[in-house]
Formats: structure tokens, sequence, C-alpha cells
């Protein structure tokens, strides 16, 4: 069981007495449960981010997919302390499903952008 996902610890003799009046075995199985916000790849942690609209361009201009690496950040190594494996952030930008015509006219003043009307006929 030495995958990263599944671990097992053993305190020998720290059980439960035997038969005989021996201390058994206590043995610890460690899984890691699968999510949606994160994966685990060896030692590397992946989290998937959702930021609004405005942070992705107040906070710092974020683009979708942008993603950030943190070395040193992620799951311990096992058998290898201090070590750790990196944490790596995705970013997804959750854009707004609808804008008043208002709203638009002021995103377009805002990031100086005229408005470019879609042609209603495709061109020859």
């Amino acid at each position: 069981m030495s995958s990263a996902h599944m671990q097992a610890i053993t305190f020998f003799e720290e059980g439960e007495p035997m038969i005989d009046g021996e201390p058994g075995d206590l043995k610890f199985v460690i899984r890691t449960v699968p999510s949606q916000r994160w994966e685990r790849r060896g030692d590397d942690l992946l989290i998937n981010e959702t930021i609004t609209l405005v942070d992705a361009l107040t906070d710092r201009i974020t683009k979708p997919g942008d993603y950030q690496h943190y070395p040193g950040q992620g799951m311990p190594v096992h058998n290898a302390e201090p070590k750790k494996g990196d944490l790596w952030v995705l970013y997804t930008v959750a854009f707004p499903t609808h804008l008043s015509s208002e709203q638009q006219q002021q995103v377009r003043d805002l990031l100086g952008h005229t408005h470019m009307p879609i042609p209603t006929t495709a061109a020859a």
C-alpha cells in the first residue's frame, strides 16, 4: 500500500492482546477521498479555483486557464519529511450570464471598446 492515495501506518504491539496475551499490531489505512475542488497527483496537489470577473480584473489580471505554482506547498512526501510536493492553483473565471444594455455600455466605456455590430448576412 505505498500509493500516495492509500497508505498504511502500523503501530507495532499497540493493538489488543492476542489469545496468548501478547499485544497485536494496530494498523490504520489512510485513503484520499475524491473531491470536485482538488486532485492529488502523487505528492502534488491541484486545486480548481473559480473567481469572479471582478476579482479577475481587480486583484490581478487573471485570464481563464491561468494558474499559479507554489513549490513545496503540496502534500507531504511519505517517508521524506519535511519534503512536500507542489501546489498548483488553476483559475476559472465566472463570467456574468446577463448584462443589461446600460451595464454593457459601462463595460465598453471602462475598457475603451466601441460596439461593433454583428453582420446579419455573410459576406460573399
